[in-house]
């Protein structure tokens, strides 16, 4: 069986890939986020409307707690009894973030880590504040369109 070659260079682009920024990976911040004032309701809205998951922002635009679709039972109880229900009182608080100057390598490692199966908030180091939303999804859709270069 002849063995395969690859093009010159494919090892060294993919891994300059995975060197580049994490803000070049980022969604958009407005979408994927709420301030801790929201309501239950807000959080379903921004799921209805694609939100991968949903951070939750302090005045300060740092994030302090995340939402994503494995807390769909706890928001769709908390919307069906009828309470005013704020994010605070469902979300997950203090979450594993990732900064806009890190190696999307690091990032993707972190959330390898930690298990998450979305993704990851990502702040700007110098100020903590959210940024966007790192997707394994988009991540993986981005990888799959450079590869198609090579």
């Amino acid at each position: 069986m002849m063995k395969q070659s690859r093009p010159e260079g494919v090892e060294d682009q993919v891994r300059a890939f995975f060197k580049e920024p994490v803000e070049l990976y980022v969604s958009d911040a407005l979408k994927s986020r709420v301030d801790q004032g929201a309501t239950v309701r807000t959080v379903l809205e921004r799921f209805r409307d694609g939100a991968e998951a949903v951070v939750v922002v302090n005045d300060a635009e740092q994030p302090v707690g995340i939402l994503t679709p494995s807390d769909m039972g706890k928001l769709t109880q908390a919307f069906q009894h009828d309470k005013p229900g704020l994010v605070t009182e469902v979300m997950t608080q203090k979450p594993v973030l990732a900064y806009t100057d890190e190696p999307l390598e690091t990032a993707l490692l972190r959330i390898k880590q930690h298990g998450f199966i979305m993704g990851i908030p990502v702040v700007d180091p110098a100020t903590g504040k959210y940024k966007g939303f790192l997707s394994r999804t988009k991540v993986h859709a981005e990888l799959e369109d450079f590869t198609k270069l090579l």
